[in-house]
């Protein structure tokens, strides 16, 4: 499958993350294939995609309450970004026994450690005949190869020190400057807003300490929702950066916000990785930009250069994974948004 090279420039600055909107998006699977909730990483020198799966027709099906038919992951791959490859599914429900439910939402693979590679899912917990969202238990699977096949790491939902299985979503690793790795993870699917991390023990399938709460802004300056999901966290220069899919809802505001209605990409910043990060958040992408409104993001390094990953609106076509390239400028931070000078 073949398109032309990411094209919407976006910016990313040393030490301030800022990045103006999107003008445009490369598809991945253009026409053939649906596909979500994206992250990204470098891995044996392939930018490599991991995605879940929308698995419906090009006729536009406007059923999928719930999103309850999601039950795979699809791995991607290029070096150029005019020719990837479909590694196909790399992991299912299947792979899970413990669960109820169809749906296997947003989460992460390819994440290496202990010359094997994890992924970390979140799995709908109740049967599909409930009506609802449901909730969703994390489960971790490993392979021996990148693309998998994944398999069932413990049998069961991850748990705290405790014993209590882990409830939530956007699950994916974060590792600091000492090598140690965390799970980071949030929110869920029930309507409960958090971020929350704690480190792996070595053999990345258990928790090594007590979860903690990332300090981030849940709410924004009008008191409404800000924080929505997707939590992507990394270090730079010292900083750490959590960015995020944040939602404006204007029929609710109650103060002097000016952010249109819809989705947004933000990112934040602190010293810690815990937090607090500031509660003034960026936008790398406002709704609308690059013709998306539902934007679960990843961002990731190849080759010296920064990628964001991110789906399309679903709207008159079920969601597809766009590629934008991220660069270096010099910028200037006005109110919320990044001029160049």
């Amino acid at each position: 499958m073949c398109h032309a090279r990411a094209g919407a420039i976006l910016s990313l600055l040393a030490v301030v993350f800022c990045a103006a909107n999107a003008r445009g998006q490369k598809l991945i699977s253009p026409g053939y294939q649906f596909n979500s909730d994206p992250t990204c990483r470098e891995l044996n020198g392939r930018f490599y995609l991991f995605t879940t799966h929308d698995p419906f027709t090009v006729q536009f099906e406007t059923d999928n309450t719930f999103f309850a038919d999601m039950y795979d992951y699809h791995a991607y791959s290029t070096t150029d970004f005019d020719h990837w490859i479909d590694h196909g599914s790399i992991l299912s429900t299947h792979d899970l026994a413990w669960h109820a439910g169809t749906a296997l939402w947003d989460g992460d693979a390819g994440i290496p450690a202990n010359g094997k590679f994890y992924a970390y899912v979140p799995v709908r917990s109740e049967p599909d005949s409930l009506k609802d969202y449901g909730s969703f238990r994390l489960g971790a699977l490993v392979s021996d190869r990148i693309e998998g096949p994944y398999k069932d790491a413990l049998g069961k939902a991850m748990t705290t020190v405790d014993g209590e299985e882990i409830i939530g979503l956007s699950p994916t690793v974060v590792r600091d400057s000492k090598g140690e790795r965390y799970l980071l993870w949030g929110p869920d699917a029930t309507g409960q807003r958090y971020v929350r991390m704690a480190r792996l023990a070595p053999d990345m399938v258990h928790l090594a300490e007590t979860v903690r709460e990332v300090a981030i802004p849940l709410q924004d300056e009008c008191g409404e929702r800000e924080f929505f999901e997707s939590p992507i966290l990394f270090e730079r220069n010292d900083t750490w950066y959590m960015t995020y899919m944040a939602v404006h809802d204007p029929s609710r505001k109650n103060c002097s916000s000016k952010d249109a209605g819809g989705f947004y990409l933000r990112y934040t910043a602190s010293k810690n990785m815990f937090g607090p990060f500031e509660r003034d958040p960026i936008n790398i992408m406002p709704p609308g930009g690059g013709g998306v409104e539902n934007n679960h993001q990843g961002i990731c390094s190849y080759q010296g250069n920064w990628y964001l990953a991110y789906h399309t609106r679903y709207d008159t076509i079920h969601r597809q994974v766009a590629v934008t390239e991220l660069h270096r400028s010099e910028e200037r931070r006005v109110g919320k948004e990044c001029r160049s000078r």
